[in-house]
């Protein structure tokens, strides 16, 4: 649910078979253009080589640096370059190792030592052609440390050459971030926006960062109500030249585009998506994810065997999961797994919001995903689902009143919506109901709208009228339901009837229709 800023790429090289179109000793030029190519492994190959035959062994390990700076993997880039940057003969590949060096120390969290580097960095005669970077950089630690006004101050400051594509979509990308930090989503859209047309024509340029920021896209597609944005990431998601290193971005843009499709109503497309997304999970916890998008979205449309099998086939997975040493977003799929799991066992579906929970704590401070509000919301919701199934109203009331808070304040209207009706299920206050149908009114398509639509019809019902209307809905006739309930005829009518009032309609199946096959909370 929370992108992180684009280029977050797990990259391990295997130095055999990523350079069979290589020559033996491939160039740095080689290098860097699989680099930009999001062929990661083969660069890391080619660098590794250049260094070992001495091949401008200062300007690979740099590379080998930037390799690992795309990967978030900030422990290498301090191993390799801390000692090395002094036997550097050139003074501008040393200057170039101290910025790198300076904001590997942010991404691990040591903001002190990368304050104290960049200001170290401010004073020497930095190259012209390395001022942007080192500004850039130096940005991006002040904006993971959450000082976003200094952050853009510094980036505004020095700004890429007009003719350096990469450095301008990177400049872009990094405002949006600011945005995002500042509560204006919209913002952030627009910014991205622009970095993909300064990425993706006339020909595509550094393929990884555009699949990051198509990420990112893609989840706030999902989450906001941009509609000519739907479109924009279809065509690119064909277009673009994937390759293996960025398969769970693709992964991700095809379920968050699959979430999409489902909040307008288009169910079958929206499945088919969410199936070819399970083809592209990588690693046992993006197919635990996939599987619960899967789940959630057939349980919505109706489908409620399948949706239950998936369920079923996620939980099992989530067993065999180490998820201490699981990334941070994949953790996230314990928390939709409890919200998802709350009906059918609150027990089970407690356990794990705990297990989520243990590990929220240790979610990583480089990219700020601890501190994001959206984090809370997300929580928060589930929590609000698991605390009902359990019986504790009050603990579900407080955790919604908290989602719904966050979700409005941020924009994200359907969740926010969906927060409200649970909402009024529990309290049963009109003034939530009211609230939800504010909120869902550019989705009326979606799920969500249709249960907001009857739920004010199904909480004037009594309890037993509630079990008959879920008979009804079942497809039992008068006496089916009184052998069921052990009622004479005459009672069920008259409880039929008053359903039939509730919902406006004459018959069980003008009843059948206007439900479209929604699930009741009868015990609600």
């Amino acid at each position: 649910m929370f992108p992180q800023p684009s280029g977050v790429h797990h990259i391990e090289s295997d130095g055999r078979s990523s350079l069979r179109d290589l020559q033996a000793v491939p160039s740095l030029d080689e290098a860097v253009a699989l680099f930009h190519a999001g062929r990661y492994r083969a660069s890391m190959d080619a660098a590794l080589l250049c260094i070992k035959d001495g091949y401008d062994g200062e300007r690979a390990t740099l590379l080998k640096a930037r390799i690992a700076l795309r990967a978030y993997d900030p422990a290498t880039i301090v191993s390799d370059l801390l000692d090395a940057q002094q036997n550097f003969e050139s003074d501008s590949n040393r200057i170039e190792a101290s910025i790198l060096v300076a904001v590997a120390f942010a991404r691990l969290g040591d903001f002190r030592s990368a304050e104290r580097r960049f200001a170290a960095i401010r004073a020497w005669d930095i190259p012209r052609e390395l001022r942007w970077e080192a500004a850039h950089l130096e940005a991006t630690a002040l904006w993971m440390a959450g000082r976003h006004d200094e952050a853009e101050d510094r980036l505004l400051a020095q700004q890429p050459p007009e003719d350096d594509r990469i450095g301008r979509a990177r400049f872009v990308e990094l405002r949006s971030w600011i945005a995002a930090r500042r509560g204006h989503p919209l913002e952030q859209v627009r910014l991205l926006l622009q970095a993909v047309e300064v990425l993706a024509g006339p020909d595509y340029i550094d393929v990884g960062l555009l699949a990051g920021i198509l990420r990112t896209l893609a989840t706030l597609n999902r989450e906001l109500h941009v509609p000519e944005l739907n479109q924009t990431l279809v065509d690119l998601d064909a277009n673009l030249p994937w390759t293996e290193e960025l398969r769970v971005d693709r992964f991700w843009i095809k379920s968050t585009l699959a979430w999409s499709l489902c909040l307008r109503g288009l169910w079958m497309p929206a499945i088919r998506l969410a199936q070819q997304a399970t083809a592209l999970a990588e690693g046992p916890a993006w197919h635990v994810q996939s599987l619960l998008d899967r789940a959630y979205l057939k349980r919505n449309a109706g489908d409620l065997s399948s949706g239950q099998a998936d369920l079923e086939e996620a939980l099992e997975l989530i067993d065999s999961v180490d998820w201490a040493s699981s990334r941070d977003e994949e953790r996230l799929c314990l928390a939709t797994a409890a919200g998802l799991y709350a009906e059918i066992d609150p027990t089970r579906a407690h356990h794990l919001l705990m297990e989520f929970r243990r590990h929220a704590g240790s979610f990583d401070v480089r990219m700020g995903v601890r501190s994001d509000r959206r984090l809370d919301a997300f929580l928060n919701q589930h929590a609000g689902a698991v605390f009902a199934a359990i019986g504790d109203e009050a603990s579900a009331v407080e955790a919604y009143q908290t989602a719904y808070s966050i979700f409005k304040d941020v924009q994200h209207h359907w969740r926010a919506a969906l927060v409200a009706l649970n909402l009024f299920r529990i309290t049963g206050e009109r003034a939530w109901h009211a609230l939800a149908e504010e909120n869902i009114r550019d989705y009326p398509e979606s799920w969500i709208a249709a249960d907001v639509r009857l739920a004010a019809p199904f909480a004037e019902l009594t309890p037993r009228e509630r079990e008959v209307l879920q008979a009804m809905m079942e497809g039992l006739d008068t006496k089916m339901t009184s052998e069921r309930f052990g009622l004479q005829p005459t009672t069920t009518r008259l409880y039929r009837q008053r359903v039939f009032q509730a919902f406006k309609v004459s018959s069980q199946l003008e009843l059948m229709r206007v439900t479209r096959g929604r699930r009741f909370v009868v015990n609600s």
